[in-house]
């Protein structure tokens, strides 16, 4: 009985051991959700670790290596923004991360800039990726290296990407807002190498890439609005991919072999702007299409483009909530309503005015700025947002005037601010 016990025993830890460790570390995710914690994994090898932000992070002024290397672990953004700045004084490989492999990361937006003269990859995300797959990551971080001596890799999302036989790495439904610029540079990938296949796909790149030339003829300088340089010994699989390079660079500076392309298509200003770049890709949204507004990635339906046979595309208004077309105290009342409620949480995503992942006071002064409020809907508003002076919810920061309740004085400042921008906005 006992060796049949223990033959048990064993069979299960072996078959524990053959799970992929996203599986086996389901249960021990790190948690982040300060600069100091963020801070905390820099300079740090990590093996089988996953983690997830519970916050936007801020790291400017903070001092902060990056995490040298994440090996078969995950990295879950969870929505939220770091802003990261780095520049002149840093060494090798650089991004959020130094190198990544047999890893993932998602769901994560990146704010900041890198910039430098250094012997190293540069990538938003990491400098050096090796079968690692990147997924729902939007940056808006620019990339520079100004370093001419060798050939460095520079990418909007990744610089140096490589992937082995059998590997199932990939890059698929991430946007790049951002400059990039270096020896050999592209939007999204800088230079991508290796013996399996390379596999980008539902992805957008808008901004300018730039190559800086080499210091010797043996080192040659390529840009690309998607990679600067296709080095792979296996195939390139890019599928719906579509960019914008502001001097109209090919997708891609170099090609070693034929890149398996299907939808690449460089789109014009209005193409992004319009909604017609968002409706092509299922995982993104808009939320507008004024000036800079350009396609997002969200699971939120209110946010997705649709073509309009004969009549372009339409895209969420800001401030639309209920989505009748015009912006009127309609919607700031279901702001207020949502924002009260704590039985609607699935909901706030709809009424996240700016977009910061919290729907508050915020969101409520934004949309007031395009509504139209009577004194009846004031006093209404006034007789939710009292409360009787208890806490509404944990998000709420509707304290406006910072005396530790919200009460009556807060509804007199918020409705000299609702009076203060009295216009009414309608869609165009």
């Amino acid at each position: 009985m006992k060796k049949r016990v223990l033959s048990l025993l064993m069979s299960f830890v072996m078959l524990v051991s053959l799970l992929p460790a996203s599986v086996r570390a389901a249960e021990t995710v790190t948690e982040i959700s300060s600069a100091a914690e963020l801070a905390a994994l820099g300079g740090k090898n990590l093996s089988g670790k996953s983690y997830r932000l519970t916050d936007d992070i801020d790291m400017t002024g903070v001092s902060m290596s990056p995490i040298v290397k994440l090996y078969d672990g995950t990295f879950d953004g969870n929505g939220h923004t770091v802003t990261l700045y780095a520049k002149d004084g840093i060494s090798g490989d650089y991004g959020l991360f130094k190198k990544l492999t047999n890893s993932t990361v998602r769901n994560l937006v990146l704010r900041g800039e890198i910039s430098a003269s250094v012997s190293g990859n540069f990538g938003a995300v990491g400098g050096n990726l090796s079968d690692t797959t990147v997924e729902r990551v939007m940056s808006f971080m620019n990339i520079e290296n100004r370093y001419s001596s060798f050939s460095t890799a520079s990418g909007g999302i990744v610089g140096y990407y490589a992937t082995g036989l059998n590997s199932n790495a990939k890059i698929e439904n991430c946007a790049v807002y951002a400059d990039v610029k270096g020896v050999v540079a592209g939007g999204i990938i800088g230079e991508a190498r290796g013996s399996g296949d390379c596999t980008l796909s539902d992805c957008v790149y808008k901004g300018d890439v730039t190559k800086v030339n080499s210091a010797y003829p043996f080192v040659k300088s390529y840009c690309g609005a998607i990679v600067g340089s296709d080095r792979m010994v296996g195939a390139s699989y890019y599928t719906n991919i579509y960019y914008k390079e502001k001097d109209g660079s090919a997708y891609y500076g170099k090609a070693e072999i034929a890149i398996n392309a299907l939808n690449v298509e460089e789109k014009s200003e209005e193409s992004f702007r319009s909604g017609e770049v968002a409706s092509l890709l299922p995982a993104f949204g808009q939320l507008s299409n004024t000036e800079g507004s350009y396609p997002i990635i969200t699971d939120n339906d209110h946010y997705r483009a649709k073509k309009i046979d004969g009549a372009g595309y339409t895209v969420a208004q800001k401030g639309n909530v209920n989505g009748d077309e015009t912006v009127d105290i309609n919607d700031y009342q279901l702001a207020v309503n949502t924002a009260l409620s704590k039985n609607n949480t699935d909901e706030y995503a709809k009424y996240d005015v700016n977009r910061d992942g919290k729907v508050n006071e915020n969101d409520l002064k934004a949309l007031s700025k395009t509504a139209v409020l009577t004194e009846r809907e004031i006093v209404r508003f006034s007789e939710l947002l009292s409360n009787k002076g208890e806490p509404l919810y944990d998000n709420w920061s509707s304290d406006i005037n910072c005396d530790g309740v919200t009460d009556v004085l807060d509804c007199v400042l918020l409705e000299k601010m609702i009076h203060a921008k009295n216009v009414e906005i309608t869609a165009k």
